[in-house]
């Protein structure tokens, strides 16, 4: 009589055969070492990987951690000394209702407790009367105290916050005829080419009340970010350019009203958004890169498969209970 055994038992017993307990069966040295020219599971996924980092296209790494400006050693400036000569002056900002007695704090100037900082302003004012008002939506604090000699007395005294110097400027009433000239990268050539530029080609055009910049507390730094001229045209209809030019190139400014006007291709009739230019590099790019993608998927070689034959299922013989 024979009697098969089931296949879980045949699985509990292949270990058995492994290890060599059969003669009949290869044990595991013979089975790892069938064919020693062939590459092993392992060593064939390794191989893949391998193909596939030589194929797929290097991208430039990026630190992470590259550390930035802080922002908080920067304060704007005027440059209209710059301009016109004599001693910088004390910067002033427009506002509603500007005026030399209300004094504006910035709050993002300040590392720590907003509130704490500002506390050592309202404690150099002393006793005297003063209105505030925070504006939440320019993030800045507005006192306006009662006369122009408090005022006075208060932006003459260094105030520190963190070990930090605590950065006051007064404020012009804002008027219609003063519009604001907004240069917000200038990083082609040095601030002080960019002073002669506005000189050469805005002065002719009206009176500069102010310009500012931003530049480092402690010492002579400037970064080629957000230039601010204040201007007041000739005539209502007096036209101002799209463009500063230099003799290695233009640089772009805004204002109210201004034409659209690329920043990317130095062109006017159309904004950085929609620049023809700027789309077709775009679109290269993204044809390259789904070619590079499509080439690498076509190319890579189909993984070898490797058969494992299960032993059948034992045979056990039992002499016949008649017999």
């Amino acid at each position: 009589m024979i009697i098969r055994k089931p296949i879980k038992r045949a699985r509990s017993l292949f270990s058995d055969i492994v290890k060599g307990d059969d003669p009949e069966y290869a044990n595991k040295v013979e089975l790892t070492s069938t064919n020693v020219n062939s590459t092993s599971v392992i060593d064939k996924s390794k191989s893949d990987t391998q193909y596939l980092n030589q194929k797929a296209p290097k991208k430039i790494q990026i630190q992470q951690n590259q550390q930035k400006n802080d922002m908080t050693q920067y304060r704007a400036v005027s440059l209209k000394h710059l301009i016109f000569g004599g001693k910088q002056s004390s910067l002033k900002r427009f506002c509603v209702a500007g005026s030399d007695q209300k004094i504006g704090i910035d709050w993002g100037q300040f590392k720590g407790d907003v509130p704490e900082a500002l506390d050592v302003v309202f404690n150099a004012i002393g006793d005297s009367i003063h209105t505030r008002y925070d504006d939440y939506r320019a993030n800045v604090t507005y006192i306006t105290l009662d006369n122009l000699e408090d005022a006075t007395n208060l932006m003459s005294k260094t105030l520190n916050y963190d070990d930090q110097k605590i950065d006051l400027y007064q404020t012009v009433k804002i008027e219609e005829d003063i519009m604001t000239v907004n240069i917000p990268n200038f990083k082609e050539i040095s601030i002080t080419k960019m002073i002669e530029l506005v000189t050469k080609q805005l002065k002719p055009l009206g009176e500069i009340k102010y310009i500012s910049a931003l530049c480092n507390k402690y010492r002579n730094e400037y970064i080629p970010y957000g230039m601010k001229v204040l201007l007041r045209k000739n005539t209502i209809d007096t036209e101002l350019p799209l463009f500063l030019d230099h003799e290695d190139g233009r640089i772009n400014i805004f204002y109210r009203g201004c034409k659209e006007a690329c920043s990317y291709c130095k062109k006017d009739g159309h904004w950085k958004s929609e620049c023809p230019t700027l789309k077709n590099i775009t679109n290269k790019k993204k044809f390259m890169s789904d070619m590079a993608k499509s080439s690498l998927k076509f190319s890579l070689p189909e993984p070898t498969k490797i058969a494992v034959s299960t032993p059948p299922a034992l045979i056990i013989k039992k002499d016949d209970p008649k017999t």
